[in-house]
C-alpha cells in the first residue's frame, strides 16, 4: 500500500515511501489497539506487570543519568566560582590582604623618607656639619671631653 514519490529521496539517495493520510490513520488505530490489548494482558498477568515495572524503573534511571550529570557539573562550577582558588571568597580575602599590605607599604615608605632626609644632610654641597659630627662620633664611639656621655644598654639603642 505504499506509493513511491518521484523526486523525493532520503539523505543516502534512496527513494522514500510515503503513506497516504488514510493509511497513517489506520496504522495509528492499529498501534493504539495493540497498546490497549497489551495493557489488558499485563493487568491479568502479575508477573508481566512486575517485569514491566522493572523496565519502567530502568528506563527512568536511564533518563535521569544526563540531567544528573549536568546538575553535578553545574554544582562543580558553582562551587569553584565561590570557594575555588579564584572564587568570590578568595577574592575578598585577597582584597583584605592587599589593604594590609598597602598599610605596611605606607609605613615603610614613611620610614624610608625619614632616612633619606637624614642621609641627604650628609651628601652634596650643603653638608650639615652637626649631622656629620654626630654620625662620626656614633660610628667611631668617640666623645668630646666637654660632653656628658649617657650610656645606653644594648637593647635601648638610639640608632
Amino acid at each position: 500500500m505504499y506509493r513511491f514519490v518521484t523526486g523525493r529521496a532520503d539523505r543516502w539517495g534512496r527513494r522514500v515511501k510515503v503513506k497516504t493520510y488514510t493509511e497513517e490513520i489506520a496504522d495509528f488505530r492499529k498501534q493504539n489497539f495493540l497498546f490497549e490489548s497489551n495493557r489488558a494482558l499485563l493487568v491479568k498477568n502479575r508477573g508481566s506487570l512486575q517485569m514491566s515495572f522493572g523496565r519502567a524503573a530502568k528506563q527512568r534511571l536511564k533518563a535521569m543519568i544526563w540531567p544528573t550529570f549536568f546538575l553535578m557539573l553545574a554544582a562543580y562550577f558553582i562551587w569553584q566560582g565561590t570557594q575555588g582558588d579564584r572564587g568570590i571568597i578568595t577574592q575578598r580575602l585577597r582584597e583584605t590582604q592587599l589593604g594590609e599590605m598597602r598599610g605596611d607599604l605606607a609605613r615603610v615608605e614613611a620610614d624610608r623618607d625619614a632616612w633619606e632626609h637624614r642621609v641627604s644632610g650628609l651628601r652634596g654641597p650643603l653638608l650639615d656639619p652637626d649631622l656629620l659630627d654626630e654620625r662620626a662620633r656614633a660610628m667611631l664611639n668617640l666623645a668630646d671631653p666637654n660632653e656628658i656621655v649617657v650610656p645606653y644598654g644594648p637593647g635601648n639603642r638610639l640608632f
